[in-house]
């Protein structure tokens, strides 16, 4: 499962700029793809129940995400043995098992939680968006990079310029005068109440590998309970 690190790093860096590319006909034809623009309008929450692999705990948790748009998130990972993650985040500030974190751990779990449902993210502020322009892989798929800012925040949404399947997401950020960048690549993906999610998931931060999800259900919903967020 493993990415070549050459791609993870110049797959953006070498894009070239396509002013003949209409950036809303690519940002259309993502949201077609999973599901289409007015589904993903009204979409508010999502809950994930996975499995997540741990490279460097070299072992295999049980996880739950919750994620209420734009700025609630949390995720449980229960390994065996006891250990276990636990972060919650809302308007901005974050909690590791019940203790607040610094300012920079805040952002770094809002990237996580802004790739939860990437297209809404992206219909919502899609007229904010730049075109990053289009790239070949070495397997010959076309990709079509588009970077977001919210927040301060800086996420790159990459998808295949043909079916307009997203392949991947990168948040980058800044603390302590470094740039930090987190990417997940998406798979296997399926249809779930009319939206198309990907069931596995690679992670890496600052072009390490740090594991894997393989996701055994999405739920929709409305709402989510406010205890979920907060200690």
């Amino acid at each position: 499962m493993l990415r070549p690190l050459l791609l993870f790093i110049t797959l953006f860096a070498l894009l070239p700029a396509h002013a003949e590319e209409n950036l809303q006909n690519v940002i259309d034809n993502i949201l077609k793809a999973h599901g289409g623009a007015e589904l993903w309008h009204n979409t508010t929450a999502v809950t994930y129940l996975a499995d997540t692999f741990s490279q460097s705990r070299h072992a295999l948790g049980t996880t739950t995400r919750h994620y209420q748009y734009p700025d609630k998130f949390s995720i449980s990972i229960d390994y065996p043995g006891g250990e276990s993650e636990r972060r919650q985040l809302s308007d901005g500030q974050v909690w590791d098992h019940g203790k607040q974190g610094s300012a920079p751990f805040a952002k770094a779990t809002q990237l996580q939680a802004m790739r939860m449902l990437a297209p809404k993210l992206l219909l919502e502020n899609r007229l904010n968006a730049k075109d990053l322009g289009t790239r070949k892989d070495d397997e010959g798929v076309t990709h079509h990079g588009i970077e977001l800012t919210v927040d301060g925040l800086r996420i790159i949404i990459d998808s295949d310029a043909e079916n307009g399947f997203i392949l991947a997401t990168w948040g980058i950020m800044e603390a302590m005068g470094q740039k930090m960048q987190f990417v997940t690549f998406y798979h296997d993906y399926r249809v779930v109440n009319g939206r198309t999610v990907a069931f596995k998931e690679e992670h890496y931060a600052m072009g390490t590998y740090t594991g894997h999800t393989e996701t055994k259900e999405v739920k929709f919903s409305d709402t989510l309970p406010e205890v979920l967020f907060k200690p």
